[in-house]
């Protein structure tokens, strides 16, 4: 057992901090508290990787910046492990039953074990007004992860093989990508003046041209691996060729988002629109292929597997094949619709619809669909809540909250996915601090309207210029 769970443990960590894959969606503690529903509330800096366009509204910061402390997004999903799962089955002096390890093969949501990790660093960013246009530059570090394996590496780890296996073969599979990139972004946004129109109140739209640039990169080509039994012992053989970054390696990468935004309804309602990297790929030059294999012949049964005997008699090999690969990573383009309307001046309601455009390793193509509420009866300290639906866990439940003191704001939330509390199979968490100062001079300011031309008032008889005879 000790072996088994060693296996098991290693597999976890190495997905958990080690395999990331990239998918540079940024994300924010407002978003992740309000189902997705942050985008019509972002101002300053915080609309940079939303929508460009809210950079130029007339109720945002002349000057925005943030630091990298007190900012840090993180994310991580599976499709197994929860912790009511863990608290129940991971005690360490319990032993797992036959029936303890089929119930857990049958929480698998489907045939293969997903994990996906996600980090996101905004390192420094800082908005500020130029004569005609408002203005970004950022710079954020992400790494984020999603790796799978088939269903038999788990159904081995747990069951073994039995009697019953006896001239049978299970066949591994596996796939997992690594990656870190740094993203530096210039943002313009302009606002118009559209008195012309009488529903709209205001009109906003912007661009942000980002370039990526690439820390290290690793992708799993191929990972296969057998596993036979025979009437005395177990026989096994597997490969994995990877290509990874070593010295002399580049990845870069150029993206462009668009963005297009509106206010009505006496600037109570807000709608958006924006499509996040349009440009949608990194090239990586000079990269490294290896191929690693490995052998075991003679191993006694899979439960009497011991920790020295597979020390003394696994044999594996690392063989260098390339130095001059070439590799295109995908960057997850996202095309979003976003919706608010101020019920109140301490009632907001958020709405958003995104719809991922292509497969990115960590992320899927697929349609998502949140709502949002922030209460601001105290205004230094507003509420969030919000719920999502779709995306690769179907649903998704955020709260949070925020803390605001003079030009100070952090905004912290956190959300479960696949579930609630202990038996949900996901979480994320997210903690974001930006600093507001002045008013927003770019943007035309609201116009007053008059109605219908009023006639010159006469003078009353017997006051101003004296009368003529």
């Amino acid at each position: 057992m000790r072996t088994r769970k060693n296996i098991f443990w290693l597999f976890f960590l190495l997905i958990l901090f080690v395999n990331d894959s990239f998918a540079f969606r940024i994300r924010h503690g407002r978003a992740i508290s309000m189902g997705g529903g942050h985008a019509v509330s972002a101002r300053g800096v915080e609309a940079v990787g939303w929508n460009p366009a809210f950079l130029a509204f007339s109720d945002g910061p002349a000057y925005s910046f943030n630091l990298p402390l007190i900012n840090l997004n993180y994310k991580f999903s599976n499709d197994l492990l929860s912790i009511n799962l863990l608290n129940e089955y991971a005690q360490e002096d319990r032993y797992l039953t036959k029936t303890d390890k089929l119930d857990i093969l049958g929480s698998l949501d489907n045939d293969n074990l997903d994990f996906d990790t996600y980090a996101y660093l905004p390192v420094v960013a800082i908005s500020f007004p130029t004569s005609e246009v408002n203005m970004a530059l950022t710079a954020d570090l992400c790494l984020s992860g999603g790796a799978v394996l088939s269903d038999q590496f788990l159904r081995t780890i747990l069951l073994g093989y039995t009697a019953d296996d006896t001239g049978t073969t299970r066949v591994f599979t596996g796939d997992a990508e690594i990656l870190a990139a740094w993203r530096i972004g210039l943002t313009n946004a302009k606002s118009f003046d559209m008195d012309e129109i009488e529903w709209l109140d205001e009109l906003t739209a912007g661009f942000t041209v980002s370039y990526y640039s690439g820390i290290a990169y690793a992708d799993i080509l191929e990972g296969h691996g057998e596993l036979y039994m025979t009437s005395t012992d177990l026989k096994g053989n597997g490969i994995a060729r990877v290509i990874r970054s070593e010295e002399n390696a580049s990845g870069t990468g150029i993206g462009l988002d668009l963005g297009i935004a509106g206010r009505m309804l006496d600037r109570k309602a807000i709608v958006g629109l924006s499509w996040i990297n349009i440009s949608s790929s990194m090239e990586w030059n000079n990269l490294t292929r290896h191929r690693y294999s490995f052998e075991v012949d003679g191993a006694p049964a899979f439960d009497q597997l011991t920790d020295s005997w597979l020390e003394d008699h696994l044999q594996t090999v690392d063989e260098e094949v390339s130095k001059s690969e070439r590799a295109i990573t995908r960057v997850p383009s996202v095309f979003r619709v976003a919706g608010g309307y101020q019920l109140k001046p301490t009632l907001l309601l958020t709405t958003g619809l995104d719809f991922q455009l292509n497969n990115s390793p960590g992320e899927y193509k697929t349609a998502e669909m949140g709502a949002g509420v922030e209460w601001s009866v105290l205004k230094f300290l507003p509420l969030r809540a919000g719920a999502k639906l779709g995306g690769h866990k179907g649903f998704t439940l955020g709260t949070g909250f925020g803390l605001y003191l003079g030009n100070w704001r952090t905004d912290i939330g956190w959300s479960y996915a696949g579930g609630i509390l202990q038996s949900a199979e996901g979480f994320s968490f997210g903690i974001n601090t930006v600093f507001f100062f002045g008013k927003n001079e770019n943007s035309p300011k609201p116009s007053v309207v008059r109605e219908r031309d009023e006639a010159p008032k006469r003078r009353p008889k017997g006051k101003g210029e004296p009368r003529k005879r």
